[in-house]
């Protein structure tokens, strides 16, 4: 497990390596005592909660299982959708790790907890983190939820409307239309005018959004600006517990790659705080001294649908 070599000595020794599901003291799968595990299990009960969402969504009961027997005090059936988002959930702890060609992530020992009992806990801000691919996994499990649901009222036989949570503009990231005026809308026209064929509302989609922080900085880059950010105020406590990564990200998507504020993922930053940042960032010069570092990494220049390389 990649540690910050100043935390690497002050782990326990089976914080290092990751050996199997089972914990140490009962040797199941609950109650991790290792952070690989605990970081499973985390995403795990994660991905559960937008499984009983997912359901609620199309009006099926999350406790009705099909692969799992029925039994009280859970969802069932959440947990049979839950198969299909285990493997994303693995496989972005695995990059974390860099178990997959990924730049691992450096941990840090106060991101975990170990209890008098051996359970190994997470701390912010990587809870944080992991809960930021929440959205990732509910618009995985909506198209597969609804062709349940579709499944199931086809079989019974009646006239059954399976809603689509595929067109909730929330979920799927979709702008939301603009709203007739006061003046234009059908009450007011006039009686005797022609009636005119609606015409489509025209949308401005943003392409290629990123859907978390570290989509827009990785690990390696992140290492390089970090640096460069002023040191929070020691009178402000909500400034102190603001995460800066999560705000240069979403600094980097208004500014450099002209996302509006308004399309800017609630999974990276605010963008209210975004803006007032980056006003102070500016004023500083902070931000001058960011941008050649920004623009020049190979992920923005991506994003920006320039070459990965500068100069290739």
């Amino acid at each position: 497990m990649p540690w910050k070599d100043s935390d690497a000595k002050k782990v326990p020794a089976h914080w290092t390596v990751y050996v199997s599901r089972a914990n140490l003291t009962s040797g199941k799968a609950r109650g991790a005592t290792d952070p690989v595990n605990a970081m499973l299990n985390y995403c795990y009960r994660l991905a559960e909660a937008e499984c009983v969402l997912a359901c609620h969504s199309v009006g099926l009961d999350p406790a009705f299982g099909m692969l799992h027997l029925d039994k009280d005090s859970r969802d069932s059936f959440a947990l049979d959708l839950l198969e299909v988002v285990r493997p994303e959930a693995e496989r972005f702890v695995l990059g974390m790790l860099g178990a997959l060609d990924i730049d691992a992530r450096e941990f840090h020992r106060s991101e975990f907890h170990e209890t008098r009992e051996g359970t190994c806990r997470l701390v912010a801000p990587l809870t944080h983190e992991l809960a930021e691919q929440c959205l990732t996994w509910a618009r995985l499990l909506a198209p597969i939820v609804r062709e349940y649901a579709l499944i199931l009222a086809h079989a019974s036989g009646g006239n059954i409307t399976v809603p689509n949570p595929t067109k909730d503009k929330a979920l799927m990231r979709e702008p939301a239309s603009g709203k007739a005026s006061r003046k234009d809308s059908p009450k007011n026209a006039p009686q005797n005018a022609p009636k005119e064929s609606p015409q489509p509302v025209k949308r401005e989609r943003v392409t290629h959004v990123p859907c978390t922080v570290r989509d827009v900085i990785p690990s390696d880059l992140w290492e390089q600006v970090a640096e460069h950010l002023p040191k929070p105020s020691q009178g402000n406590k909500a400034d102190q517990r603001l995460s800066k990564h999560g705000v240069l990200a979403g600094a980097v998507c208004t500014e450099i790659l002209r996302i509006p504020g308004r399309h800017l993922p609630p999974t990276i930053a605010d963008r209210k705080t975004v803006r007032t940042h980056l006003r102070r960032w500016k004023a500083d010069g902070t931000w001058d001294a960011l941008f050649p570092v920004l623009t020049g990494h190979p992920r923005v220049r991506t994003l920006m649908g320039e070459v990965s390389e500068p100069g290739a």
